[in-house]
């Protein structure tokens, strides 16, 4: 129902009385939403424990690898930048999304609770094989997200970020058009590859209307990353007037 607050609060309450349950009543649910409400305050450590808990009393599920993936990916964004603390845990943040796809794709059907989806382990993959350097895979996942949802906003950006890295930039700004306008993320890409290029001065329009955008953050932690080497490299762009 969207009251985050009070369903933490109540499940604060709940969770030292897992241990005291009988083995045979599902936890699944209560851990998976503990989960996402610790992802909600970047709380890598609570949906990483939420995950184990859950596994624990009730075996292997598609959306407790995913709240390991998310919580990986927070502490590996938090580690030193190209380090090897920071490389192995996205090696194990992308290893639990690709499992959490092979059990939606093999075991399923399951029942979900707004964690895992086809949809958003294709991207989470995508993410931390891009943060990997790993461009062509990080490309194929993009492609698989696509054919499942063409119309995504999150899964265009994504390709036409990676595309960008690739020296596509012309084609990154062909998948990203449907996109822009979706949020800051989509602008702020279309930055990066007008500025690969030479064209500076729509790069500072587009990270302009992405800035106007981005009070409520980016999608993606790295964009901030991003956000910061166009502002160095162009100057700060004033925000653009949102239509």
């Amino acid at each position: 129902d969207g009251r985050f607050d009070e369903a933490r609060e109540v499940l604060d309450r709940a969770w030292p009385l897992v241990d005291r349950q009988p083995a045979w009543r599902c936890l699944a649910r209560p851990a998976v939403a503990r989960g996402i409400l610790a992802l909600r305050r970047a709380d890598a450590e609570g949906a990483l424990e939420a995950a184990r808990v859950g596994e624990g009393r009730n075996g292997p599920h598609p959306d407790f690898d995913y709240l390991r993936g998310m919580g990986l990916e927070i502490q590996a964004m938090r580690a030193p930048g190209a380090g090897p603390e920071r490389a192995r845990l996205l090696a194990e943040a992308e290893a639990a999304y690709a499992s959490a796809a092979r059990r939606l794709d093999e075991e399923g059907p399951f029942e979900l609770l707004a964690a895992a989806s086809p949809l958003r382990t294709r991207l989470q993959l995508a993410v931390v094989r891009y943060l990997r350097g790993q461009w062509p895979d990080a490309l194929r996942a993009c492609g698989e997200a696509l054919k499942l949802e063409p119309g995504s906003a999150e899964a265009r950006t994504a390709a036409a970020e990676v595309l960008v890295e690739l020296g596509q930039a012309t084609k990154a700004l062909e998948i990203l058009r449907p996109a822009l306008g979706s949020g800051p993320d989509a602008w702020l890409v279309a930055a990066s590859a007008a500025q690969r290029l030479g064209a500076d001065g729509d790069a500072r329009v587009f990270l302009g209307k992405a800035l106007a955008q981005s009070g409520g953050g980016y999608q993606r932690i790295h964009r901030r990353l991003r956000q910061a080497a166009l502002e160095a490299t162009l100057g700060p762009a004033a925000p653009q007037p949102r239509k």
